[in-house]
């Protein structure tokens, strides 16, 4: 599967992708003007997953997913989850989207932490 997180700009998008089968990762930008996003989602091979932070430009891009059947999550919780040193929107997202919901994980402290180090407390529903 192919795991991308994307930094949904006005004019571009950054996305940074893994896949889990190969390990191995990208980063690239991609200018929306043109067809150069779709080329590029329409070119990868399924299973793909795509996280990206809710915006109020997103909408385009979530009808252009949907009709390249591409999974997609909209992150609700990833501003949180920069608030930590380091992380940023791409690996907010990355984060957000490969573990799903953190309440998922049973804990006596109500909280995650990932390998990286970044606790995912109770109190991100």
């Amino acid at each position: 599967m192919k795991i991308i997180g994307v930094d949904l700009d006005t004019r571009q998008q950054t996305i940074a992708m893994l896949d889990d089968q190969t390990g191995e990762l990208l980063e690239k930008e991609l200018q929306h003007e043109g067809d150069e996003v779709r080329r590029f989602y329409s070119g990868l091979s399924q299973p793909v997953l795509v996280g990206l932070e809710a915006t109020g430009s997103m909408h385009w891009f979530l009808r252009l997913l949907e009709e390249l059947n591409i999974d997609y999550r909209v992150g609700q919780q990833s501003r949180r989850l920069m608030t930590h040193p380091g992380v940023g929107p791409i690996t907010a997202l990355a984060t957000e989207v490969f573990l799903g919901d953190p309440r998922r994980f049973a804990s006596d402290e109500s909280s995650f932490t990932t390998g990286e180090g970044i606790v995912l407390s109770g109190g991100l529903h």
